[in-house]
């Protein structure tokens, strides 16, 4: 004769308990998918950008700490990376966070400026190409759709 589990029926002797249990591991459970997904998403903005960078080697300042405490170095370093022979091109890369209000509900975001030489491929942006005469012209931007 096979009954039902002993197990199962000391879990379920005192309901409150195994209710109180119950929504304590879901509410655990909640919680650390959330932060998996937290973290997804910080992982997702952080390499965003240097996702699009066109080269084979970044050079960064060693006091950088993330896209909100920028640290820049000098462009002479930058320049020196020229005289070893395995290095071709070297092409300075801006970037910045920076405030921007939208025209049409004029809320303020804040937002990641990139700046780059528009005469040389420091970003590899399918767009790119396409669009580069409009930023030759001074005072004028791209936007990312996303």
């Amino acid at each position: 004769m096979r009954g039902v589990p002993l197990a199962w029926l000391q879990l379920t002797f005192e309901k409150r308990r195994f209710a109180a249990a119950l929504a304590g591991i879901t509410f655990a459970v909640v919680l650390m998918l959330m932060q998996l997904g937290l973290r997804e998403v910080l992982y997702r903005a952080a390499s965003r950008i240097p996702e699009h960078v066109a080269g084979q080697l970044v050079m960064m300042s060693p006091h950088y700490e993330s896209l909100n405490a920028l640290r820049s170095f000098s462009e002479r370093r930058l320049y020196s990376a020229l005289s070893s022979p395995d290095v071709q091109a070297v092409v300075p890369v801006y970037l910045q966070m920076g405030a921007w209000k939208d025209p049409a509900s004029r809320t303020e975001h804040r937002i990641a400026v990139v700046g780059a030489p528009p005469t040389k491929d420091a970003l590899d942006l399918p767009e790119l190409p396409a669009e580069r005469a409009k930023l030759e012209v001074p005072d004028n931007v791209l936007f990312d759709a996303g």
